[in-house]
């Protein structure tokens, strides 16, 4: 039997049993669209089974509101010959799904993002911003007064829908493959990065919100700390910090695909480099996380199947909220794949969609996990520390993950789940994980609780 630690902290792992994944990020950004489904996260009851009384723990719950407040979604309000045109729609679905915020380029010129400010506003949804346009040969064509002039835009015109502002997206990959990653990119970077805080700051309309340092291409920064000459330098997040990058952001970005595999594989790998440059202290925020399920395509990105994409997916917010990371799932829509399933860039959404109609457009199995546990968490108000519990749980299993959720009002609640991988992503066939027990005990006495790889809500007494 493994006695599963709770360790107090806010933003301490509360369970033994890891997954995890690695892998490169996609290029191009599509949204996506929730639909009212039906809720598939067990909620049990107080009912005690009588069994002998353990030995308590004390442990301090991560508050609801922090774990519904890190978890978001990517859309792309600016591509408005896309799937994303009918912005409203897909902002609706958003709101449905008790989604936080949405993460996309802010260009105060373009329709759909002005559209989207008015939506936003709407459906109670918030927006982290992208300031910073990309390019094919560099980080960014955009001028540093460029980059002043639209964070100016925000504060007179989406303050009140900005969540945070992010800066330069990947800015050590070139959209182009014959022009080479210039040595000056976290250089250049920086400099918008220092734009954008410095204006930010300045303006009472801004001053409080997080500054968003920018993700890197994974595959790329990875590749920086292991071959000889990599694209764009050695050791990619030393030259941001080198740069000086770490006086002018809050938070540093990171995109963490999961290749097909469970939510957080080789995410320790991707930190260590963070951490080795800013320290320990430095506070990450997943722009970019996800799974395509394109189960058809050749080479890239392993895919994950559309049921393994769900179990993960919901799996991801807890287990990102346990090491205190913002977490931003890759994307809302799928782009139009014509039922083949073979593009890997047009099969990331949580949304099927069969046209830029979204009356055309069907949610993912991943969109009803993700509701039931979202809208479980949401405990909206000023932010709070919850009550600490007693507490302890145990099972035969040594892959139950455990995270503990209280409310303002003060109820809690422990998650449970087992984090065996359900899918092989190297066959592209489903994994099947039989349930286990977990008997978890608090001051009232101990219940026997059946986990699978589904997420299960157990209240406290």
């Amino acid at each position: 039997m493994t006695t599963h630690t709770l360790s107090t902290g806010p933003t301490t792992k509360l369970a033994t049993g890891v997954a995890g994944v690695e892998l490169s990020r996609r290029s191009l950004f599509q949204g996506a669209a929730a639909m009212t489904v039906p809720a598939v996260l067990t909620q049990y009851s107080p009912t005690t089974i009588p069994r002998l009384r353990a030995t308590l723990e004390v442990v301090q719950p991560l508050a609801a509101k922090v774990v519904s407040d890190g978890y978001g979604v990517c859309a792309h309000p600016a591509f408005q010959r896309s799937v994303y045109a009918d912005v409203d729609a897909w902002m609706a679905h958003l709101a449905a799904m008790g989604v936080k915020y949405f993460r996309g380029t802010y260009n105060p010129s373009n329709a759909g993002c002005r559209a989207a400010v008015v939506a936003a506003r709407k459906h109670s949804v918030k927006w982290l911003m992208i300031v910073v346009e990309e390019s094919q040969s560099g980080p960014t064509d955009q001028s540093v007064a460029q980059t002043v002039a639209r964070v100016r835009d925000i504060a007179i015109n989406a303050a009140d829908v900005c969540y945070g502002i992010e800066g330069v997206n990947e800015p050590n990959q070139n959209r182009s493959s014959t022009v080479p990653v210039p040595l000056n990119w976290a250089v250049t970077a920086t400099k918008h990065q220092k734009a954008i805080w410095a204006t930010a700051k300045a303006d009472p309309r801004l001053a409080r919100l997080p500054i968003v340092g920018p993700s890197l291409h994974n595959t790329a920064a990875m590749q920086s700390y292991t071959q000889s000459a990599p694209s764009g330098g050695k050791y990619h997040y030393l030259q941001l910090k080198n740069a000086g990058i770490a006086g002018y952001q809050t938070w540093q970005g990171l995109h963490a695909y999961s290749n097909g595999e469970s939510p957080c594989h080789r995410l320790d790998d991707r930190l260590d480099h963070i951490y080795a440059a800013f320290g320990r202290g430095c506070k990450v925020w997943v722009t970019e996380t996800g799974f395509t399920t394109a189960t058809s395509m050749g080479v890239g990105q392993k895919p994950a199947s559309e049921a393994a994409a769900a179990t993960y997916g919901a799996q991801s917010v807890l287990e990102f909220a346990k090491r205190g990371i913002r977490v931003t799932r890759y994307e809302m829509l799928d782009d139009v794949d014509a039922g083949a399933k073979d593009v890997q860039e047009s099969n990331f959404g949580l949304f099927r969609v069969g046209t830029n109609d979204a009356g055309t457009w069907t949610a993912k199995p991943e969109v009803a996990k993700l509701t039931t546990l979202l809208k479980g968490l949401r405990d909206a108000g000023p932010a709070y520390v919850p009550a600490k519990v007693q507490l302890t749980t145990h099972s035969a299993a040594s892959d139950v993950q455990v995270t503990v959720v209280g409310r303002r009002d003060g109820t809690t609640k422990v998650y449970l789940y087992r984090g065996a991988s359900v899918w092989n992503a190297a066959t592209r066939t489903a994994v099947s994980v039989p349930t286990t027990t977990v008997t978890v005990t608090d001051r009232i006495g101990a219940r026997t609780i059946t986990v699978g790889t589904g997420v299960v809500a157990v209240s406290l007494r």
